[in-house]
């Protein structure tokens, strides 16, 4: 993998103990900009445009602390880190602590900051409080809304016009943004993980083709899925009346086969909802009919799936990849999984094939340092091109050849790490699950909802009777 590090940085790390600091200031952002090479000693100010020039900054020593829910993964120095180029980031840190003068501390959340609501209102509360709990926070993006609106998180819009490297991915700024500013940001790609998973040792025992390898082969629409999966269901006749070719909650389905089908829960051009539209519902339709033909299990259970599924009698079951090796899901299953997009509409082309994604993990600089009322210290600013220049940055292109060598540790077979690449780029941000409404919620949850309209099959009259209450949301959020 190419790592690409900043010129700069790098050449400070090799000059620091040459550094002649000139003309500091009394205020704790003294700056110098006179550097030394081993030849010669060069004026940047004069000449600023010369190599080896950089600005430095005089933060006093503070120490920058970066909260995470798991630091191993993140600081070089951790003696369980788990990330890639160790000694490179090692580097790349003590040229940023030489820059800044400052020190730099990956810490895990406190005690009262539990991952969810419990973190949400830390942070918030010690903000409010005058105490923040941390400088850079590593936050779910569904939680940028509640932070925004509380003033917990600065808005760094100016700040990644003017210092974000080239390689921060447009699909983080998606997600990192509320109300067209710029709150949370991370390095890499959103890459789709959302999709069907296939018991390969129970296809080996019935003889069926493989569904990744009908994908590869363009052979996995609606009108392909229907004729594999009634034709897997005679097949397991023979193993038992409580085998079944499909598994997983309707709504879970609906959720992923819409945007499969090229439409959207909520358009994130037009910001609106659109679950009642021609895509939306022919897509709950065609589902209502594979509940109906007696190929899917008549008792399924969400995330890991329920005890059929467990016990090897579910041959395709929707799930994300982090499930393949989690112990609380699918990592302690006894048989292979395989992997398999969602079938696409008999008339949609691949190229309008999507994966939402919800959420994603990003970083965020804590309310409480605003650069107006900290002009001479530590502010948002500072603590935003820190982050910046910590960063191993890489190529995204060199980011999905990454993906492709996760999933080869995660599937045993080439024809799902094929499937698995043709889609990995293909995703946008479903807005559905971030408006306040739980999915489960009784009322007004997608789940419940979905559920009762693919099983009843009474599809517009359910999801029109909870459209406003969803397009108020957005509205609220949006102001369209």
């Amino acid at each position: 993998m190419k790592i690409l590090f900043k010129k700069s940085l790098v050449l400070s790390l090799m000059m620091i103990l040459g550094v002649i600091l000139t003309g500091c200031k009394d205020d704790n952002t003294g700056t110098s900009t006179t550097t030394t090479t081993t030849d010669t000693t060069v004026d940047c100010d004069a000449t600023p445009d010369a190599e080896g020039c950089e600005e430095t900054f005089d933060l006093g020593g503070v120490t920058v602390k970066i909260l995470h829910g798991a630091p191993y993964e993140v600081d070089p120095f951790h003696e369980d880190f788990s990330g890639q180029n160790q000694n490179e980031k090692q580097q790349l840190q003590r040229a940023v602590e030489a820059r800044y003068n400052v020190e730099i501390k990956y810490l895990n959340y406190p005690d009262n900051a539990g991952y969810g609501p419990d973190r949400v209102n830390a942070i918030i509360n010690g903000v409010v409080a005058g105490d923040p709990i941390g400088h850079i926070l590593m936050i779910d993006s569904k939680w940028i809304g509640q932070l925004a609106e509380a003033e917990a998180i600065s808005d760094v819009t100016d700040y990644d016009r003017e210092y974000a490297h080239q390689f921060l991915h447009d699909s983080m700024r998606t997600f990192g943004s509320y109300k067209n500013n710029l709150y949370g940001f991370s390095t890499g790609v959103i890459t789709a993980e959302t999709g069907l998973y296939f018991n390969m040792d129970l296809l080996n025992t019935i003889g069926k083709e493989s569904p990744a390898e009908k994908w590869n082969n363009g052979e996995w629409t609606w009108t392909d899925f229907n004729n594999y999966v009634t034709d897997v269901q005679a097949a397991l006749g023979s193993l038992g009346d409580d085998y079944y070719a499909m598994g997983g909650v309707p709504g879970y389905w609906a959720q992923n086969m819409v945007p499969a089908n090229g439409g959207y829960l909520v358009n994130p051009d037009t910001k609106k909802v659109t679950f009642t539209q021609s895509k939306s519902l022919n897509t709950f339709s065609y589902l209502n009919s594979l509940w109906t033909s007696g190929v899917w299990e008549p008792e399924p259970d969400y995330d890991a799936g329920s005890a059929s599924f467990a016990l090897g009698k579910v041959l395709i079951h929707p799930g994300d990849l982090w499930y393949v090796n989690a112990p609380h899901r699918w990592g302690n299953l006894n048989f292979d999984l395989g992997f398999v997009p969602y079938p696409i509409g008999d008339n949609v082309a691949l190229e309008d094939y999507k994966v939402g994604v919800e959420s994603t993990a990003l970083y965020a600089i804590s309310g409480g340092y605003e650069k107006a009322d900290n002009p001479d210290r530590l502010n948002d600013e500072m603590l935003f091109r820190i982050w910046n220049d910590l960063q191993a940055w890489e190529d995204p292109q060199d980011a999905f050849l990454d993906f492709e060598t996760l999933l080869e540790t995660r599937y045993n077979d080439l024809e799902s790490i094929e499937a698995h690449m043709s889609i990995t780029d293909k995703v946008y941000f479903e807005q559905l699950f971030n408006l306040g409404i739980s999915g489960t919620d009784a009322d007004y949850g997608f789940y419940p909802i979905a559920n009762s309209a693919v099983k009843e099959g009474n599809v517009r009259s359910e999801l029109e009777a909870v459209l406003p209450v969803y397009q108020e949301k957005l509205k609220e959020i949006f102001g369209e």
